[in-house]
């Protein structure tokens, strides 16, 4: 008879999707690239780090908030709507 417990596999993966401007994403490969890293274990990394409280990550999140709060961080930055509106216009109507 199998365990009970075998059910509760803490191990699991969560998969996160992460939407990153095309010049953030490009300089965040290069620097990992330089360091032979990836972004998952980068990701896990700094997950972990937050998770676990520790101080420097801790205050990454506090400035970020004081950008949100000054409304520094936007959901849609320039760069997005632009190639929004240049999408828009190569494609015309037949989008």
């Amino acid at each position: 008879m199998s365990d009970p417990l075998d059910r509760f596999n803490f191990q699991r993966k969560k998969t996160v999707h992460v939407n990153l401007s095309r010049k953030t994403h490009a300089e965040f490969r290069i620097e990992l690239f330089k360091r032979s890293l990836s972004m998952q274990e980068t990701f896990e990394e700094f997950a972990g780090l937050v998770g676990s409280g520790n101080p420097a990550t801790i205050k990454i999140l506090d400035r970020l908030v004081e950008k949100k709060r000054n409304k520094e961080v936007s959901r849609l930055s320039c760069e997005d709507a632009e190639e929004i509106y240049r999408i828009l216009e190569e494609e015309g109507p037949q989008i």
